[in-house]
């Protein structure tokens, strides 16, 4: 089984990679949360910086794209290309207003024949510039209607989609309720290209029953609960549960990762409460280190609400939902 690490924005940046990478090897591939493609043709500082390939070293990365205009993604494209990288990663999944409204994301699933005229020039302009770039799709199945799911399949299938990374919500389904696996089940089966599940992998048990229903299925991706158990993929393998003496050199790690950025530790701060949101449920009688982290401005009052938390107990995440917490 492949494992993929989904892009979380804020959170799985290349510095927080680096460690993830390092200390629980074995993730197949990680994905950038996505850059925006527009027609100045040109990256910020920070998203560069994000691409810098000396900043990915070793790490199997895809660069994932946010688009509605063929020749802005062709232009990102062909530029990832000079930086050396295999995969640009197509999200028709975002389900943002931000994104929607602009008519990317899961906005470009609205019309199916402008997506089809999408892919059409693109592909043809990536094969007159002899790219070698593996473009792959990460979509839902729809915007708002279940009926949409075999026209969108219909346009994917007919373009050299190297792979298909599927989340089965609708778009107004946000995340809320289940994914609709009825439908997964028809494009894990009618697709020509192949086919990666997204959605609700919280658990080794998630995954394994999703593998009793799709034997067939060789690939997910996982985010929250790579975000609430970051040795996820290792039990996934066959290896050992996350301990708490590893949990706690982890946070050490991204922590220190993150402040290394230069971003000041303030904003490290941030970052890491954002992290603890979802390991908020595996440490029940924290509350007064979880007290003590909101509060939290500073490195020596971060560092005391931390390790108040790990004199706590950490229980399995098995079972627990891996939504964040408010902290």
């Amino acid at each position: 089984m492949k494992c993929y690490f989904a892009p979380m924005e804020g959170v799985t940046t290349a510095a927080f990679r680096r460690v993830h990478h390092r200390m629980f090897p074995g993730t197949d591939r990680y994905y950038t949360p996505f850059l925006t493609i527009t027609r100045t043709h040109s990256f910020t500082t920070k998203e560069r910086r994000e691409i810098d390939p000396e900043l990915n070293r070793g790490i199997p990365l895809a660069i994932q794209l946010q688009a509605s205009d063929a020749a802005d993604f062709v232009w990102a494209v062909r530029f990832l290309e000079t930086l050396g990288y295999t995969e640009a990663n197509l999200n028709l999944g975002c389900p943002a207003s931000t994104a929607v409204s602009r008519g990317r994301g899961a906005g470009m699933l609205a019309d199916p024949e402008k997506l089809d005229r999408f892919f059409d020039a693109s592909f043809q302009e990536l094969e007159r510039a002899g790219s070698m770039m593996a473009i792959t799709v990460k979509t839902r199945i729809g915007l708002r209607d279940p009926e949409e799911a075999p026209r969108l399949l219909e346009v994917y299938n007919r373009y050299p989609i190297r792979e298909l990374i599927i989340h089965p919500r609708l778009r107004t389904d946000y995340y809320g309720g289940s994914p609709r696996l009825d439908i997964f089940s028809d494009w894990i089966r009618e697709s020509r290209h192949p086919v990666c599940y997204n959605g609700d992998i919280t658990t080794l048990h998630a995954c394994e029953e999703l593998k009793k229903k799709f034997p067939e299925l060789s690939c997910v991706m996982i985010g929250r609960g790579l975000l609430r158990d970051p040795a996820l993929v290792r039990q996934i393998h066959g290896g050992m549960p996350l301990t708490e003496q590893e949990l706690e050199a982890y946070m050490k790690a991204v922590l220190e990762s993150w402040i290394g950025t230069g971003i000041g530790a303030e904003n490290a701060i941030w970052r890491m409460k954002e992290l603890w949101s979802y390991l908020r449920p595996v440490f029940p009688d924290a509350d007064k280190g979880f007290r003590k982290l909101r509060k939290a401005k500073r490195l020596p009052e971060y560092e005391e609400a931390a390790a108040q938390i790990f004199q706590t107990e950490m229980i399995s995440a098995e079972g627990i939902g891996a939504a964040p917490v408010r902290i």
